[in-house]
């Protein structure tokens, strides 16, 4: 099959993120409220964070975003604000779809590493938060176009910090572990949904699903047609 997806590496940070060795730095603001930390938002972009939102353009609204180049010392990099909706309505839902909008917002613009912060957020339970944006940055990590012709080549992530204004970083690794295998089996479940019939054929998707469970605790069975039909799958016979 053809290379779609690709698992970045994904870290925790306490470190300021304008500080980090990175392409592109992503923050949340909610709905009516003003970016955490926007006094250095402003230092890093000469004051164009304020700008945007006299002028309308950083809202806070589900699904917006504002793009913005950083000045000075950090000329090169780039700044998304991406908006996440009223903070009552905020979930690791939320963390997890601004994660993956950052990272789909990078690869856009070729940019291989990324920041993504999780200061400001509601008291969530902070495995959870790294949880899901781990999990979303892998999910942004995808390219459904594979077969196109006229695509340019992909560009991928190829790390993430994830910024905590925690200053104990200690004990997330099993959260980081778990979003980056959920993010991963859903990539290699879409990987395969996009796969035209005459490419992967039932054998392969058999062979597609032992490689995936070996090395694991999982158990893989394969049904062949005398199975199926001991089953009484006479309707998945048919296809």
């Amino acid at each position: 099959m053809a290379t779609d997806h690709r698992t970045p590496a994904v870290t925790v940070t306490a470190l300021a993120p304008f500080g980090l060795e990175a392409d592109l730095i992503a923050v949340q603001v909610f709905e009516g409220e003003n970016p955490a930390d926007q006094s250095a938002l402003d230092a890093a972009t000469g004051g164009e964070v304020t700008r945007a939102m006299a002028r309308g353009e950083i809202t806070g609204k589900h699904c917006s975003c504002f793009v913005t180049p950083l000045l000075g010392e950090f000329a090169g990099r780039l700044l998304v604000v991406l908006g996440v909706g009223p903070r009552g309505e905020y979930s690791t839902t939320t963390t997890r779809r601004a994660a993956t909008a950052a990272a789909l917002t990078a690869r856009r613009r070729r940019l291989a590493r990324l920041v993504v912060s999780l200061q400001g957020l509601p008291a969530l339970p902070l495995a959870d938060l790294v949880q899901a944006a781990t999990e979303g940055v892998t999910l942004g990590n995808f390219e459904p176009a594979t077969y196109k012709t006229d695509e340019p080549p992909t560009a991928w992530i190829e790390s993430c910090q994830l910024h905590l204004a925690d200053a104990s970083v200690a004990g997330l690794d099993a959260a980081l572990d778990r979003g980056l295998v959920l993010g991963e089996c859903s990539n290699i479940a879409r990987s395969m949904a996009n796969e035209p019939g005459n490419r992967l054929t039932p054998r392969l998707l058999a062979a597609r699903a032992l490689e995936v469970a070996r090395d694991t605790d999982l158990l893989a069975e394969v049904l062949d047609e005398r199975k199926l039909a001991e089953l009484g799958m006479g309707l998945l016979l048919g296809v």
